[in-house]
């Protein structure tokens, strides 16, 4: 499999996932986290929670992509480090680099800021794994895939000082909704911008 046919594969793979991690009405199908005496705390809308908590329920989706094609995935298991995802082809042997994205749906055709990495660093210096914030050297991939999720908040949000008991999980309104998936290259989406004033990461289009 090479980059091409990779990120084909990938696109199609995405078409499907919004029946993974919403209703058919749209709505997350996430509603909180329970602890063990079965209540439930209402989740944040925070872009960091929404997207590590979409990862967890993709994983399985992940996997089962990884066997149809002949590839072997390695999960980023270290906190800040790239790509999310590294899928590696059996046959050619290639590295194919997928990190997830996600924000939120602004006005019209537009979305909240996106951040596609460091410009820094391991960027720059391509031929070597810098080892603290990188699985391999950035150049060991054939292509870098940005996995996109956007998604609208609902303008009535749970107060999160509530506290459900499990048979009331009707009850607690989902904090997003309505998903769109991509599968990108990276510098097909990447804005000459930062990702927000007080960090060194690529900034993506807003359209």
């Amino acid at each position: 499999m090479n980059k091409d046919e990779f990120l084909q594969a990938l696109q199609k793979e995405v078409s499907e996932y919004n029946k993974i991690i919403a209703t058919d009405k749209g709505d997350w199908i996430v509603k909180g986290f329970i602890d063990i005496y079965k209540n439930i705390y209402t989740i944040s809308v925070d872009t960091k929670v929404v997207s590590k908590v979409i990862e967890l329920l993709l994983i399985p989706a992940f996997e089962d992509f990884a066997k149809k094609y002949d590839l072997v995935l390695e999960n980023q298991t270290k906190q800040n480090f790239y790509p999310d995802l590294t899928f590696i082809s059996n046959k050619s042997g290639e590295k194919f680099a997928v990190d997830i994205k996600s924000t939120v749906k602004d006005s019209g055709n537009k979305i909240k800021s996106m951040t596609l990495g460091t410009f820094q660093g391991y960027f720059r210096n391509r031929k070597t794994n810098v080892g603290e914030s990188i699985s391999y050297a950035y150049d060991d991939y054939s292509c870098h895939i940005v996995l996109g999720v956007i998604y609208s908040q609902v303008t009535d949000k749970p107060n999160e000082k509530d506290i459900y008991k499990l048979e009331e999980i009707d009850k607690i309104e989902s904090v997003i909704k309505d998903f769109q998936f991509f599968a990108q290259p990276k510098y097909k989406i990447a804005s000459a911008t930062k990702g927000s004033g007080n960090t060194r990461n690529i900034g993506s289009t807003r359209s």
